[in-house]
């Protein structure tokens, strides 16, 4: 999917497709990615044909769909067909658009310091603690007190990222990997997270929260669904690991395999 501009007078004249995503199912505005008369190269974005644009949602020619997907609140896709836009939407000078949408999205989304210890670990902490088996507690199992403490330590390592970022701004510090490291630690932990659940909860952590049987309220089904729309595959342009190899100097960082 992509965004086509083509200059006409003042204005910018969209079509194509793209993926929005947010939490306001209403937005007053689109930050739009859009190249430049032209389709983009086979190898992937170049830096002088994309302009960003901030576009008010409501132009004529904007439609939007909402797809079924995992978890509710996911990205959109919105059709863009013969949307003029005025050029005092544009953001940054022309050519610059995917340096300026690479900066944002590579920013961390807090810059507070995070919680003591994530929600899921203490939820699966205390499940563990207070369910039993055979007449015992199943964190007395050695097996089961091996997988929460590995997911404890997933979460401690997450917090000392996040504590890492924030320091980094509140000093002035530059930031490159460090925001995507962390993101991307946090998605593959998820996943390892919502692999420990099932093994420790078995099909309990499948009912969810319309279930009067689901721990947790069905927090721990919620989870399952969200460590998969949160897996940020390697290989791919614009991804984490992506751009962690590029910030890195990797040689072929897309095509790296890198981790955090």
């Amino acid at each position: 999917m992509r965004v086509i501009a083509s200059q006409d007078g003042d204005d910018y004249v969209l079509n194509g497709q793209a993926w929005f995503s947010g939490s306001d199912p209403t937005p007053g505005y689109l930050w739009t990615l859009a190249y430049l008369d032209a389709e983009p190269p086979p190898g992937g974005h170049s830096p002088d044909t994309t302009i960003s644009l901030l576009v008010p949602a409501g132009l004529e020619g904007i439609a939007t769909r909402s797809t079924r997907r995992l978890v509710d609140g996911g990205p959109r896709q919105v059709d863009f067909d013969q949307v003029r836009v005025p050029r005092s939407c544009l953001l940054g000078p022309k050519g610059e658009g995917w340096s300026l949408m690479h900066s944002a999205l590579n920013a961390a989304a807090q810059t507070a310091a995070p919680a003591t210890l994530d929600a899921g670990v203490v939820r699966l902490l205390h499940y563990a603690g207070s369910a039993t088996r055979q007449g015992l507690p199943l964190i007395q199992e050695p097996v089961v007190q091996q997988m929460v403490m590995d997911a404890y330590i997933d979460g401690r390592v997450a917090r000392l990222f996040q504590l890492r970022d924030a320091w980094l701004r509140a000093n002035g510090q530059k930031t490159t990997y460090q925001p995507a490291q962390t993101r991307m630690w946090r998605k593959r932990a998820a996943q390892r997270y919502a692999r420990t659940v099932r093994q420790v909860l078995g099909v309990y952590s499948l009912l969810d929260e319309e279930d009067p049987r689901s721990p947790a309220q069905g927090k721990f089904e919620l989870q399952q669904r969200q460590s998969l729309v949160s897996n940020d595959p390697v290989g791919v342009s614009g991804s984490d690991a992506d751009i962690i190899a590029r910030h890195l100097g990797m040689a072929g960082g897309e095509r790296s395999g890198a981790q955090p």
